[in-house]
Formats: C-alpha cells, structure tokens, sequence
C-alpha cells in the first residue's frame, strides 16, 4: 500500500458485544514500532456503552475525531474521511456527520510498514492486541473522501416502536428486511414476510432477534 497523504475513506459494519475495552476496528494500528505512523478507527470505553475514534497520525501530533456515546448490542456504520481539499478530519456514523476537525497535518503521508488488519493490530512489541469483540463487516478503504452516497451504508433505515410492534422504513428500492436469533450464524438469516417493501412491522417477543436489510 502507497503511503496515504491525500483524501481517502476508511469504513466498516460494527457490531460490538462489550464497551469496557479498546477494540482494534480496521486500520495501520499507530505504534512507535512503525514510527507513530498510521490511521485507525477503534472503539474506547465510555459510561454505558463506547465511543469510536478516527484518527490520523504523521509521527508527530494525533489528529482525532470521537462520536457520541454508542450502545453495544447493535450494528452501526462507521466511517473515518479524510478531506485534504478542506483540510478536514470527518466521521461519520450511520450516515450522519458526528464530527469534523480539522487536519493539522494535511498532506503529511501516514503509513510505515505495518500491515493493514481488521478486528486487532500488532502493537509495538510485535504481538496481536486490542481484538475486536463482536462483529465486523464489510470493511472498505477507498481512494478519495466519498459521499454520503458512495458509503455503504448509503441506505437509510428507520424504525419506530408501537407496544409490541417495531415498523422498519427504508428509502431505497431492491432491498429486503432479514431476520435471525443468533449472529454467529450467517446462514442462519431468512426473509421476514412482506419483507421487500417498505415500511414493514414485525412483532416483539421475549425471544431476541435481529433485523437487517439485505439487497
């Protein structure tokens, strides 16, 4: 990989089952081993769930952006931008802007000769560390600082809750809603019924289930 000193987009699905840890998402982990060179999105701990924390580093000052409070137990879209034109550090999380800074190294290259990896880095003393404990998908590191459309997560979903009722609405067509019981099995998703338009309302029981949408 080219040494990165220009706009990019570092993006992922998360799904994280603790907060009380840092956890590696996907990255050049920055370690004083590869000369505090590097880009990373992970999660830190925060009261009652965790915050994920872009960051970019030159070998000299950090430059960061941390979200809101995030809960486990649910999938989130997370992206890191880096936006050279306007010298912005920007992240986003379910499509939203959640917070921009600005790049005080703009133009600086980031990477050494760390590999890049998903769900853990090598640390300094050259040994796996901060491992991801839950789920990651669809991670993606794109040349240029992509719009909210060109994200992968470019589909809007919504819900609202009535009693026992959870309606699900979405604004793009070619997509259908899939539910499972357990996570750790990716076959293990079927179609709801009814479930390729929208709105669609399922029912809540003491069973626990998950819902995505699937194109």
């Amino acid at each position: 990989m080219a040494p990165i000193s220009a706009d990019f987009t570092l993006e992922a699905w998360i799904y994280a089952r603790t907060g009380t840890q840092v956890m590696f998402i996907a990255g050049k982990r920055v370690s004083g081993l590869f000369g505090d060179k590097g880009f990373e999105l992970l999660t830190l701990p925060a009261p009652g769930g965790f915050m994920v924390r872009w960051m970019i580093r030159a070998g000299g000052t950090a430059v960061e952006a941390l979200s809101d409070v995030l809960s486990v137990g649910r999938w989130y879209h997370v992206a890191g931008v880096r936006k050279a034109a306007t010298t912005n550090v920007n992240l986003y999380v379910d499509g939203a802007l959640v917070r921009s800074v600005m790049d005080t190294i703009a133009g600086a290259a980031l990477t050494g000769g760390q590999h890049f990896s998903v769900g853990g880095a090598i640390q300094g003393d050259g040994t796996f560390q901060v491992p991801f404990d839950g789920f990651i998908d669809e991670v993606r590191l794109s040349s240029g600082d992509l719009a909210f459309s060109q994200l992968l997560n470019k589909v809007a979903l919504s819900f609202s809750q009535s009693g026992n009722q959870l309606t699900l609405l979405w604004t793009t067509d070619g997509y259908v809603v899939q539910v499972t019981d357990d996570l750790s099995n990716p076959a293990g998703w079927t179609d709801v019924s009814n479930g390729g338009t929208s709105p669609v309302t399922v029912n809540i029981s003491a069973a626990q289930k998950f819902y995505r949408l699937r194109k």
